[in-house]
């Protein structure tokens, strides 16, 4: 993801539209938008048609969001699995069973807090066989009895040890009464989604209520240019400040 090292649809419903305030980043050059903490991402594609994390199947999609939304745990730069939305975690000496504690205090985009019941619900809907059909199941969740001890440890019981298990709970925690993660995503991350155009761009802002370290900016547009020629020439003119991947 773009932005970690740096730390479909609006939450007003105008999904396909650009307000004033994002044009006018658009049109600004670089040093005028690092003034405002500002950052212009060029990318080669949309993202998928749905924003919801448990449904996006497209890698340009999971690294935008990849700043919104955290599991339980999170991958660092080197690989790493870190504690995000748990404090810390301790596995049984059969391997059968994992215990996390969660970070007190953290919130969702929406200033909802997070509960063990959010981190349940979150992991059974993608370990469920009759989930909807567009929930992209992980089979490491199914047949993992999964439960709350007090009010802030969440525990697996596996039936059998596996060794991957822990890489899987990167996925990411949502809150639970939430509908609208299709067009106006909401989750933990140092970045909250402001607006989406599609084939246009992609709007984030830096989450001032993050629990980690804060982002060093203030607002991220990712610009979309499919064709790779027009991506150069905006980031030689200007236009983007980085492009998420080059060929060329």
């Amino acid at each position: 993801a773009v932005l970690s090292g740096c730390g479909g649809g609006s939450q007003n419903g105008m999904t396909g539209t650009t307000d004033q305030s994002t044009a006018n980043t658009q049109t600004e050059g670089p040093a005028a938008r690092a003034a405002a903490g500002e950052l212009n991402v060029g990318i080669a594609q949309d993202l998928d048609s749905s924003l919801d994390p448990h449904k996006t199947v497209k890698a340009g999609t999971r690294e935008v969001m990849f700043n919104v939304f955290e599991g339980l745990l999170k991958p660092d730069a080197s690989g790493n699995l870190n504690p995000a939305v748990a404090e810390s975690y301790t596995v049984s000496e059969d391997h059968l069973l994992y215990t996390f504690k969660l970070r007190t205090g953290v919130k969702f985009h929406n200033g909802q807090e997070v509960t063990p019941e959010d981190v349940i619900w979150s992991y059974q809907r993608c370990g469920d066989a009759n989930a909807p059909a567009d929930i992209i199941q992980v089979a490491a969740f199914a047949n993992v009895e999964m439960y709350q001890e007090g009010d802030d440890t969440v525990c697996f019981q596996l039936q059998e040890p596996n060794n991957e298990f822990a890489s899987y709970l990167t996925t990411a925690v949502l809150p639970k009464d939430y509908t609208e993660q299709d067009t106006a995503p909401v989750g933990t991350g140092p970045f909250k989604f402001v607006s989406r155009s599609v084939q246009e761009n992609v709007v984030l802002e830096k989450n001032a209520d993050y629990y980690g370290t804060p982002a060093q900016v203030d607002k991220v547009t990712y610009q979309i240019y499919e064709d790779e020629t027009a991506r150069i020439a905006a980031l030689d003119a200007g236009s983007i400040d980085i492009c998420a991947h080059m060929s060329m």
